[in-house]
């Protein structure tokens, strides 16, 4: 809705504020030294020479005077004030008033882009979380961990290097992954001739134990990534 609303006013302060310039509009009328000048440079040169302000020498403000005519100047408002046009006034009371829109637009453009940025890596960094959370619960629930419980964890945190701080990575691959790839083995090695199966178990269930105890930590750590802003 505030994309569309803005141009339209835009739109209509700029038609507003365009000066509309009638075939017969009055001319100033030069000061009674000028009567004689062609151009506006006689006319100063003779009011110089006259020790006379060639600025304040008009009794009004508007178009190009009519020089070589014998004309006396336009009479003074009742306060002794030039005369103003009215749509200069309005002129100079719109054109700032456009500019604070155009900036509004700007800075809003500015935020949405902004917000965009930090939804998109909201998800990114959600998703590396989720598949931490889903290997913890895969382990917690079912006591075991198979290959494509492994593969979904790996491709769900190939990202967090660039997204995430380096403690956080440095906890998922040289902390949660060593044990889950150990615990693996364990289970696939279980029933080997050459395995103590006592110590084989009692090390899985140390391993467990300590993935289980992961999801605290784990949110722990992404907790200051997750944190979603409140007003966007």
């Amino acid at each position: 809705m505030t994309s569309r609303i803005f141009p339209a006013v835009l739109l209509a302060l700029l038609v507003l504020t365009t000066p509309f310039h009638p075939a017969t509009a009055d001319n100033v009328k030069p000061p009674p030294e000028c009567a004689a000048a062609r151009n506006a440079q006689e006319c100063a040169d003779i009011l110089s020479k006259l020790g006379k302000n060639p600025f304040d020498a008009f009794g009004a403000v508007g178009a190009e005077p009519v020089y070589g005519q014998n004309q006396t100047p336009a009479p003074p408002s009742k306060n002794g004030a030039t005369t103003c046009q009215p749509l200069g006034i309005l002129t100079a009371l719109l054109t700032p008033l456009i500019a604070v829109i155009v900036g509004y637009i700007a800075y809003r453009q500015w935020r949405t882009a902004q917000n965009r940025l930090k939804l998109d890596l909201f998800d990114r960094r959600l998703a590396i979380h989720s598949a931490a959370r889903d290997l913890i619960a895969t382990v917690t629930s079912y006591g075991r961990i198979e290959n494509k419980d492994i593969f979904a964890f790996l491709s769900g945190i190939q990202q967090a290097r660039w997204l995430l701080n380096k403690r956080i990575v440095q906890y998922l691959e040289k902390e949660l992954w060593p044990r889950v790839t150990k615990l693996q083995e364990l289970m696939d090695t279980l029933d080997s001739p050459d395995q103590d199966r006592a110590s084989n178990l009692r090390q899985q269930r140390e391993l467990k134990e300590w993935i289980a105890g992961q999801r605290p930590s784990l949110d722990s750590q992404f907790d200051p990534f997750l944190k979603f802003p409140t007003h966007l």
